[in-house]
């Protein structure tokens, strides 16, 4: 599932240069059916829209750098549809292990992922309830990476910028020895002033050091959601790709997205695409159709559809199994089944692709309503 960072204040500027850049239309192939059933109680980003945080951002100096211009719209929003294809469950959307070795994967580290404790999902956000959400401090964050760190893992996957994600995370990842799966998070508004700003928050803060940083991906679900069109992500996407590439970035840049949303978005993204993430998660399957122990075998099937569509670097960037909640279907949530869906994934055909989700439960999730979401906190089970 996607965080959907808590409102927190920057004080960067955004810089564009006034000269537009060439865009290439792209048109967006879109499904005509209807959302299952299942897509309907899809409850994603559960984040709150708005926090009374009390932790306030500050860029660092931009540097001379200048942003590449903003892309030119080439495409209208047209109606959004979720598509169902028949392959393809619906989707919602987390003694210790040995210590890491130094991480491979980041730029010039070859292809992105390796072992069985490759990565983790990590939000520095911390709260009871949606409503009464702040950000971690410093200390509190360095704790949470230094517990993720310990337990072998060797990446944590960001979804934004905000909430000091860049000197408190990232910091602290860099004080660990890990790498970084960078976020540019897409909110309801869809690419925005506050997208644009993340971008500049990246090139900002590394400064053309990007050696840890494994893979950049814009978007989390924001198809699904409906915040933006195949056409509109592309271009985005495209404009990532041109300031990140000029800043000094070398690494592969994508989007995570459910299956069906690749799927059906392949004629808009592929070609854009350097990696792709998708965001697997046996325990939605439709009418909780697959078993925790089966979880492994669900994920290669699913990996390999989109691997097939694409051509390019595939990784699992968000998979997990909830220790609490309502029932889906035959799917229970529980630590005991947690413990086998992870085993099973760990031992699968793509364990070392894969970004389990989360790693500590996720208060801040709880809109007081039931649900699984804020419970799929699983570094434990890797003690």
């Amino acid at each position: 599932m996607p965080p959907s960072p808590p409102e927190t204040t920057s004080t960067s500027s955004l810089v564009l240069s006034t000269k537009p850049a060439a865009t290439t239309s792209v048109v967006e192939t879109t499904s005509s059916s209807s959302a299952s059933s299942a897509s309907s109680s899809y409850t994603a980003a559960l984040a709150p829209t708005t926090s009374s945080s009390k932790s306030t951002y500050v860029a660092p100096e931009p540097s001379t750098y200048a942003l590449a211009p903003k892309p030119e719209t080439t495409e209208a929003a047209s109606s959004y549809a979720i598509a169902t294809p028949s392959q393809e469950a619906p989707i919602f959307h987390q003694s210790h292990g040995p210590k890491p070795s130094k991480p491979s994967g980041g730029y010039g580290g070859g292809s992105v992922g390796g072992g069985k404790r490759w990565a983790m999902t990590y939000s520095p956000y911390k709260g009871e309830s949606s409503s009464a959400t702040s950000c971690k401090s410093q200390s509190e964050v360095s704790s949470d990476i230094a517990g993720i760190a310990g337990r072998g893992f060797s990446t944590i996957r960001i979804y934004s910028t905000d909430c000091n994600h860049l000197p408190n995370v990232v910091g602290a990842c860099k004080a660990n020895g890990l790498n970084v799966i960078l976020g540019i998070f897409i909110k309801e508004e869809g690419i925005s002033d506050d997208t644009y700003s993340q971008l500049k928050d990246i090139v900002d803060y590394f400064q053309g050091d990007y050696s840890m940083v494994s893979a950049i991906l814009v978007g989390n679900e924001a198809l699904f959601n409906g915040y933006v069109s195949g056409g509109e992500l592309a271009n985005f996407i495209g404009h990532c790709k041109d300031t990140l590439k000029s800043s000094g970035y070398p690494g592969p840049i994508g989007t995570a997205e459910t299956v069906a949303q690749l799927q059906n978005n392949k004629g808009a993204l592929k070609g854009i695409l350097d990696i792709v993430g998708a965001n697997v998660h046996p325990f939605f399957a439709t009418g909780g159709a697959v078993k925790p122990e089966d979880s492994g075998s669900y994920v290669k099937e699913q990996m390999d559809m989109v691997k097939d569509d694409y051509g390019v670097e595939v990784i699992n960037s968000e998979t997990g199994w909830p220790t609490q909640g309502p029932d889906n279907g035959d799917a229970v949530p529980s630590p005991e089944n947690q413990k086998a869906a992870i085993d099973s994934m760990s031992n699968g055909y793509y364990a070392g692709k894969t970004v389990f989700f989360s790693s500590y439960d996720d208060g801040w999730k709880n809109t007081g309503s039931p649900s699984v979401e804020p419970y799929f906190g699983c570094a434990d089970q890797f003690d």
